[in-house]
């Protein structure tokens, strides 16, 4: 019978040679001459590891764990812990795509990667601003349509209506089931053509 009793600061983790397992007290039968390995590694304490994002508030996950950021997690020092964030995102009419980490992580360019912690520890995922969300509505509803130019923002993953800030939409209001355009607003222009530039989450009311 074998007891592995780690020293200070210590802890067992497993046998290996003629016997394997971690489990201790460990039996062996001794039908010829046996090497047995104990192997002990530092004791892990546990830590708080914090995922901020910014801007504030986005998505990120510790472990596969998802919250809102800031995301709080106790990991265990000296292990590698998994971190990683959503991109593109769409937040409160803004889409953000992952630009970089920064902090001690293993891969600071790519959205999911690890955090090796020593200490309590905080990183953060920093995004770039792609795109505001242009909302248009028709007043009463379906009494006309309005067109788009360019009908999209073309971003991958994030809302055609979607466009990069400083992006310069023309809208076009067609009357229907006999009404006409009455007034817009939200949008610049005259007649049945408006433009809107869109700075910020912004809506169009024709």
């Amino acid at each position: 019978t074998l007891t592995a009793t780690p020293g200070t600061g210590q802890q067992f983790t497993q046998w290996t040679g003629d016997l394997t397992g971690s489990a201790s007290p460990a039996t062996l039968k001794m039908d010829t001459s046996k090497n047995v390995t104990a192997t002990f590694v530092a004791a892990q304490s546990v830590v708080s590891l914090t995922v901020n994002t910014s801007p504030a508030g986005l998505a990120a996950s510790v472990n596969g764990i998802p919250g809102t950021a800031p995301v709080f997690q106790a990991v265990s020092t000296g292990v590698a812990t998994l971190v990683s964030v959503t991109t593109p995102q769409l937040v409160n009419g803004s889409g953000y795509t992952f630009s970089n980490w920064t902090g001690t992580v293993a891969n600071p360019v790519n959205a999911s990667t690890t955090v090796t912690p020593a200490g309590n520890t905080s990183v953060t995922a920093n995004f770039a601003l792609a795109c505001q969300v242009l909302t248009v509505n028709v007043s009463p509803p379906g009494s006309g349509t309005v067109a788009l130019s360019p009908a999209s923002g073309g971003l991958a993953g994030l809302p055609a209506n979607c466009y990069a800030p400083g992006a310069t939409v023309t809208l076009t209001a067609t009357g229907g089931n006999g009404n006409v355009l009455q007034s817009g607003t939200g949008a610049s222009g005259t007649g049945n053509t408006a433009t809107v530039t869109v700075n910020a989450p912004s809506t169009v009311t024709a």
